[in-house]
């Protein structure tokens, strides 16, 4: 047998092989049109996706790494081949948690259409059966309502449909398609199961008997028929000899157990409940509180099921629709409680989750509105200590002011080892009212530790707020708030600890800073914000603008300089994309020349020879030679112009 390997370097040695001799001969002669040339590749490259495809299904490994990556060699080569994708979604099918991309893949395999050996009636059952689990129904009453048409002859499909009118309660849709069901598949036990459930719920107890009577004479030995008739025994003595046939023929069900306890005598109660327990009945939430009461007359039984509730370890489901797929799901650790799920979906998304810690709620996670996960931590429940929203602020709630309670009031005197009742409507708190009732929030990066930004809180509104801008791990930006506006900040620059930029806002917008670059306490840079944004330095810090900058026409952009620092801007330079593209002094155009070796472009006369400016040091002004030029930088380039 050959390897994944092999047969992907077999597949790359065949690859310019495997197109029609006719089509290569059309190609060359430039004949071929261009939609028969791409389908032409197209078909190429699903012919070498068959070759992984058949190498998976002879691995007979569903769902190994091995055959996963055979599937997703083939879909690279052919992307939207049906048979690849419907191949991936018979994998993720096989997983609770990858069931909506199993549905995705389901659905783009049927749209595509490009089936060559798999009946595409197949992964369309596939996808109403995984439609119906998840909740989508109507679209899953359209893909049983095509089979049904396409494949009357299937008695699957109309199954399905029946299955899928059962859910969403259309009692008429459901009674017409069982009966024709009867006339047409009398033989398909989930039919009379079916019916016989109808039945029940209308009020009609002996026509459902009557139902799975007449199922048990075609197959006596049906395990779920024989479960159901005993179900439906209401003298005690037959049903417990119900349940010892329906036992004797391998049942294996421990809800037979719990009615045999419920109804056989004192003497035999103890077998049953053996039986009980050796048939996994502990992971069945929805037969615990049966057991309970069927043992509590009897302290040596009550005994016997308290031993085993405090001794389990494991999970406990509720699969309230009865499909095979819990809703409901507790987590037990030597009759502990330490986690609890809720999926009605059945899809591997949690509607909710809590962690328990010695036996009470740690956290709560749920979808909140707006799609986004919000995590509650209690400090002791219900009351929350804090709540971490999707992937931005965790809030901290001002202690015992905000509270979250889902669970129920235990029944006095239960039995130790009893999963927690959780309440049916789980009321959470919105998004808001964290916010109100929370004294401050932070935010932290994607690890989870490093703090990013925290912000004090009054009543909802933001006070002060404060944050690592460049990520280094320390605070370099603050902001104070009067009801809930920003009115004033200061940042810290490269790192330092002082915060040398003041800034100035206004109706909640950045208005202006100004900025003390070499930390002597007197300004030397501003910048204003807006439709009169500028930018101005103060180089000889006198308090006057001696260099300023601000947008100009066309895209361009003019920067002013006052030559002799005095406040009298004689010099005005124009920018085009970061070059410079005009100087002038006085109105008089000034020569600019670049210079590689000094690091440094002249605006006017160059520094005289072995002159050469600092580049460490900020914008300002430096004595080359015997004269004072102004030595800035813009769009990375140094300038220098001489301070006259």
């Amino acid at each position: 047998m050959l390897s994944g390997a092999a047969v992907r370097k077999r597949v790359k040695r065949r690859r310019f092989y495997v197109i029609p001799s006719v089509v290569l001969l059309l190609l060359a002669a430039g004949r071929l049109p261009v939609a028969a040339q791409t389908a032409a590749g197209a078909d190429a490259a699903r012919s070498q996706a068959d070759e992984f495809l058949k190498q998976a299904s002879q691995l007979n490994a569903p769902g190994s790494s091995a055959v996963s990556s055979l599937v997703a060699s083939a879909l690279q080569l052919a992307p939207d081949y049906s048979e690849a994708l419907y191949a991936r979604a018979r994998i993720a099918m096989a997983d609770r948690g990858t069931t909506m991309e199993g549905i995705a893949d389901l659905r783009a395999a049927i749209r595509s259409a490009s089936w060559r050996t798999s009946d595409p009636s197949e992964a369309e059952l596939l996808l109403g059966q995984a439609l119906l689990r998840t909740g989508n129904l109507a679209e899953a009453r359209g893909v049983a309502l095509h089979l049904v048409n396409l494949r009357p002859e299937d008695g699957r499909n109309l199954l399905l449909l029946a299955r899928t009118l059962e859910r969403s309660r259309d009692t008429a849709g459901e009674q017409k398609t069982l009966s024709d069901a009867a006339v047409r598949f009398p033989e398909m036990d989930e039919f009379r199961l079916l019916a016989a459930a109808l039945r029940e719920r209308q009020g009609r107890r002996a026509e459902a008997v009557t139902a799975i009577a007449t199922g048990l004479r075609y197959h006596p030995d049906s395990l779920p028929l024989l479960l159901a008739a005993a179900r439906l025994e209401r003298a005690p003595a037959k049903q417990v000899a119900a349940v010892a046939l329906y036992a004797g023929k391998g049942g294996t069900d421990p809800l037979a157990d719990v009615m045999a306890l419920e109804s056989a005598p004192a003497s035999q109660k103890q077998a049953f409940l053996t039986s009980f327990l050796g048939h996994a009945g502990l992971g069945r939430q929805d037969l615990i509180d049966r057991v309970v009461a069927a043992v509590k007359s009897s302290k040596t039984l009550s005994a016997a099921f308290q031993s085993a509730l405090i001794a389990y370890s494991g999970s406990r489901d509720l699969d309230a629709d009865r499909d095979g797929y819990w809703e409901d799901r507790w987590q037990l650790d030597a009759g502990r409680i330490t986690r609890w799920t809720r999926e009605p979906a059945e899809n591997g998304v949690a509607q909710y989750a809590s962690d328990f810690k010695s036996g009470m709620p740690a956290t709560l996670s749920y979808t909140a509105a707006g799609n986004f996960r919000v995590t509650l931590t209690f400090s002791r429940y219900p009351f929350i200590e804090k709540a971490a929203v999707g992937g931005g602020s965790t809030y901290f709630v001002v202690p015992y002011t905000l509270q979250c309670a889902f669970l129920q009031t235990a029944a006095s005197g239960a039995f130790s080892g009893l999963s927690p009742r959780i309440a049916s409507r789980i009321v959470t708190p919105t998004v808001d009212q964290l916010r109100r009732g929370s004294s401050h929030s932070e935010d932290y990066a994607a690890d989870g530790v490093t703090l990013l930004r925290h912000l004090s809180l009054a009543r909802g509104m933001p006070v002060f707020m404060e944050e690592d801008v460049n990520g280094d791990g320390r605070m370099d930006h603050r902001v104070w708030f009067a009801n809930g506006t920003p009115i004033r900040g200061e940042r810290s620059l490269g790192g330092s600890s002082l915060f040398a930029v003041k800034e100035t806002w206004k109706d909640g917008k950045l208005l202006s800073d100004i900025t003390d670059t070499d930390g002597d306490g007197r300004p030397d840079f501003r910048e204003t914000y807006g439709g009169n944004s500028m930018k101005a330095w103060d180089y000889n810090e006198d308090g006057k603008d001696d260099c300023r900058e601000f947008p100009g026409p066309g895209g361009t952009t003019l920067r002013e300089i006052s030559s002799a620092l005095n406040g009298v801007f004689d010099v005005r330079i124009r920018t085009q994309d970061g070059r410079i593209v005009e100087v002038t002094k006085a109105g008089v155009e000034e020569k600019v020349s670049g210079d590689a070796a000094r690091g440094v472009t002249w605006i006017g006369t160059p520094a005289a020879p072995g002159a050469a400016p600092d580049l460490s040091a900020p914008d300002g002004v430096q004595a080359l030679g015997s004269r004072s030029y102004l030595v800035f930088r813009s769009a990375g380039i140094t300038y220098a112009e001489e301070v006259k």
